[in-house]
């Protein structure tokens, strides 16, 4: 059994470095993991659906590394 669990926005945001906007455009054109409600109000995504998303990414090129070395904290 895996185990996991619900991130909120600022969370995802944070591992991402994407911002909100960014997050529900591309959830909406389906390249990144639909968020899952937890109550009326409040929506979470499950950490095991980011860190998919995010080992599917090209490594980036630029300044801001913060995303490639949480991947290698992540999945060495």
């Amino acid at each position: 059994m895996i185990n996991y669990r619900y991130l909120d926005i600022a969370e995802v945001k944070h591992l991402t470095s994407l911002s909100e906007a960014t997050i529900y455009r591309q959830m909406d054109k389906g390249v990144f993991p639909n968020s899952h409600d937890l109550t009326d109000n409040r929506v979470a995504w499950r950490d095991i659906d980011i860190f998919e998303w995010m080992n599917t990414r090209k490594p980036s090129t630029g300044i801001n590394r913060k995303h490639d070395k949480l991947l290698n904290k992540v999945f060495s």
